[in-house]
């Protein structure tokens, strides 16, 4: 009997190993982490918010409604303290570890590849503080806080045991499922400490399956850095670059950036102010001219968006990454040829939604069941988890 993925289902260690999330009683465990979360809360005099961008203020401004009264902002960014945010007080760290003790709770805001909860906890525990983040927030307070990227109700991870054996059985090396492993427990638990460290937007661990001629196909390209990351290790043996970026200002960093490489690289490099999609058209775009730039319907901009299959001819063999900040299954949807002639490499974010990270590997085996699959984290605390799609 086959499975989604068109591989026989083997007796392996699986079962064993997936057992050390869904055996047992994985339900109590999570009902655990709740009342932990619950009981740092309520034994604090309130809560100090870490960070006070869009994150932070979109805590300080729920968190009330639970019952736990937000007491200002920690900010490192000197030009904040001092200030008042969302009509709270923004206090550095050293300034609010002297105001208000260590009786207070911490919650941590900041999400992004490069900033590491564990890390920061680590830092704040000096000042005697107890520390969550807005993942734990989500755990215990998923009607107010979700959706939050990865975050989701755990009985959709539970419910689906079977799907994620499969996709166990398909990654190709240790690493890969050992990353599964971690972060079906991060996402259940909220556990950071089961996470891998990151390995960087590096993509050494593919060099040996780029061919000679290969295209690099870049969708949510930023400001050239995973061109960066790819000409690190293709050097000069690459075919042809098109990128893709919808944001104009981010756009004009990835310009500026392919401006600065030598003509014979830069000679090969097509970049397009454009997002990828299902189909082209345009569509609505809320554009923050960082990384997390995305597309909504009721955004009042809109940009120009096409499908991989109409805007790229394929010649060689080609390299594509896709991280589109939840558009990734549309973007899929839209180089359904691609993935069906099977000559492609794939590299997919699987961390803006808590379903891609089963539903991209399922989509890819309908067009073209011999893709097997690997999974890397690139950055901290769940951020650029990217499922790697290989051709057989």
């Amino acid at each position: 009997m086959k499975n989604w993925l068109g591989h026989a289902n083997m007796p392996d260690k699986t079962n064993a190993t997936l057992d050390e999330i869904f055996g047992g009683n994985p339900e109590s465990r999570i009902a655990d982490t709740g009342n932990a979360i619950r009981k740092t809360l309520s034994d604090s005099r309130g809560v100090l918010v870490f960070g006070a961008g869009n994150n932070g203020r979109r805590i300080a401004s729920l968190l009330p409604s639970q019952g736990c009264p937000v007491l200002g902002f920690i900010d490192e960014v000197a030009e904040n303290q001092g200030k008042l945010i969302a009509d709270l007080p923004v206090h550095s760290l050293e300034a609010a570890s002297q105001l208000y003790g260590p009786d207070v709770a911490i919650v941590v805001s900041i999400f992004n590849p490069a900033h590491s909860f564990v890390k920061t906890r680590k830092k704040l525990g000096l000042h005697g503080w107890t520390s969550l983040s807005i993942f734990h927030l989500c755990l215990l307070y998923p009607d107010t806080f979700l959706p939050f990227y990865s975050a989701g109700v755990s009985d959709a991870i539970l419910q689906n045991r079977q799907t994620y054996e499969t996709l166990y059985r398909s990654l190709v090396d240790d690493r890969s499922k050992d990353e599964l492993i971690a972060h079906l427990k991060f996402r259940l638990f909220a556990d950071f400490d089961a996470l891998p460290d990151p390995i960087g937007l590096d993509f050494a661990h593919i060099k040996d399956r780029l061919a000679d001629d290969i295209a690099f196909i870049d969708g949510g390209a930023f400001d050239g850095d995973s061109i960066q990351a790819f000409l690190k290790v293709a050097g000069d043996r690459f075919a042809s670059i098109v990128a893709y970026e919808p944001d104009s200002r981010n756009f004009s960093k990835l310009s500026a950036f392919c401006q600065s490489l030598p003509p014979s690289v830069r000679d090969r490099i097509g970049i397009r102010n454009k997002g990828v999609w299902s189909h082209g058209g345009r569509i609505g775009f809320n554009e923050t001219s960082t990384p997390g730039s995305s597309f909504h319907p009721e955004a009042v901009n809109t940009v120009e968006v096409v499908s991989l299959d109409e805007d790229i001819q394929l010649e060689s063999a080609a390299f594509i990454k896709l991280d589109v900040e939840g558009a990734e299954m549309a973007s899929l949807h839209g180089a359904r040829n691609i993935i069906q002639r099977g000559e492609a490499i794939f590299s997919i974010a699987v961390y803006h939604e808590p379903d891609d990270l089963w539903k991209i590997p399922q989509l890819i085996e309908q067009y073209n069941e011999h893709y097997r699959f690997g999974l890397r984290s690139h950055g901290y605390d769940g951020a650029d988890l990217m499922l790697y799609a290989f051709p057989a």
